[in-house]
């Protein structure tokens, strides 16, 4: 998975609208010293736990993205687009890499359309590419910039292209709707551009009709809408935050930024964001090591701790923010067949058999997937 770097900094702002009224803005307060333990079935209403078959067709490498799309689970892996259904069965691989007008060059990230359709982004020549359940390109689209993340509701697709700047993205969030550009909002800093650079792995959520905007260098949770996006959420980590006078300096490159203060004293690493029916689900980065917390909504009561016990079918097995990937309201995890494999060591004979029975025994097997719908 990606290393994610928290960084707070100012914003500036872009043409179109972005409402300025502080007073939607609600703070969230964490403490992050106080750490509990948490299992699965106390923040989720729903747990889908997926062994995904594994065969020569379908044997996945390093995971770059998953979604979940009418009961069937669409994953980017070796260039390719692998789809199983919900009891792990696989379907079918999509892969057309190459060099004709219907192939991309490279695949950097996808979604799927409500009628299944494949959107692929092809980083290397800026286009987007879209395919049909029999494998037809049925359109492309030239962007004319690089993106690191792409998102999808209904027929808007929203690009995050961070602080990487070109001719055509000087814009952080691009809007296309229709493979036509709608909207830019919040300018490219020209000079953090030359050092707020890097991977990022999930930068949107959506709660119901809600779609929220978030970055790794930033405490505050944007919701976009059409044409307008304001700030909706800060997050204020008292005594672990970043200092406001780390990004007063001028910097040549991001190790010179990173060097210029000890990550360990501060919380950073804005890794996800989701908002539920009862709380706010955020992951974060503190003394190297990924934290969750949990706030509720109702009560501004907050549940810190550092990994899920997964106490419904894995026997306990504690699941790390490193496994994990959003899809609009979804907490996904994808979890090495071995490393479950090897916890089972740890337990007595009947609990290590009540686990193997649901997992594969092979430690070649594709991983487990899990599928948290938080309350």
């Amino acid at each position: 998975m990606k290393n994610k770097l928290l960084l707070v900094f100012i914003l500036f702002f872009t043409s179109c609208q972005i409402d300025k009224n502080n007073e939607k803005l609600q703070q969230l307060s964490i403490n992050p010293d106080n750490i509990c333990e948490v299992s699965s079935s106390e923040i989720a209403q729903s747990i889908s736990i997926i062994p995904l078959e594994t065969s020569d067709e379908c044997l996945l490498g390093e995971i770059c993205k998953i979604c979940c799309l009418k009961n069937q689970i669409y994953i980017s892996a070796n260039s390719s687009i692998y789809i199983f259904d919900y009891k792990g069965k696989f379907i079918k691989k999509i892969y057309h890499k190459g060099n004709g007008p219907e192939e991309y060059i490279g695949l950097s990230d996808f979604q799927v359309t409500n009628s299944g359709n494949v959107l692929i982004f092809s980083d290397n020549n800026q286009k987007i590419y879209e395919y049909d359940s029999q494998d037809n390109c049925v359109n492309t689209i030239d962007l004319g910039f690089w993106a690191l993340d792409m998102f999808l509701d209904n027929e808007n697709l929203y690009f995050y292209l961070g602080n990487r700047m070109s001719e055509k993205g000087k814009y952080k969030i691009i809007q296309f709707s229709n493979g036509v550009k709608l909207n830019s909002f919040i300018k490219i800093d020209e000079k953090k551009a030359q050092y707020l650079n890097f991977l990022e792995n999930c930068n949107f959520s959506k709660y119901k009709n809600t779609n929220y905007f978030y970055e790794y260098f930033c405490d505050t949770i944007y919701q976009i809408s059409q044409d307008t996006i304001i700030k909706k959420y800060y997050f204020d980590f008292g005594d672990y935050k970043v200092p406001t006078r780390i990004f007063e300096k001028e910097y040549n490159d991001v190790r010179e930024f990173v060097q210029s203060f000890d990550l360990e004293n501060y919380a950073i690493g804005m890794n996800l964001f989701l908002e539920t029916n009862e709380n706010y689900f955020i992951s974060y980065n503190l003394n190297r090591v990924s934290h969750y917390s949990i706030v509720n909504k109702t009560t501004n009561d907050v549940k810190n701790f550092v990994e899920i016990i997964e106490n419904t079918k894995l026997q306990d097995f504690p699941i790390k923010s490193n496994y994990s990937f959003i899809d609009k309201n979804l907490l996904i995890y994808a979890i090495d067949n071995s490393e479950i494999l090897d916890y089972s060591n740890s337990l007595s004979n009947d609990r290590k058999s009540e686990l193997l029975n649901n997992i594969s025994q092979d430690i070649e097997a594709n991983p487990i997937i899990v599928i948290y719908e938080l309350k």
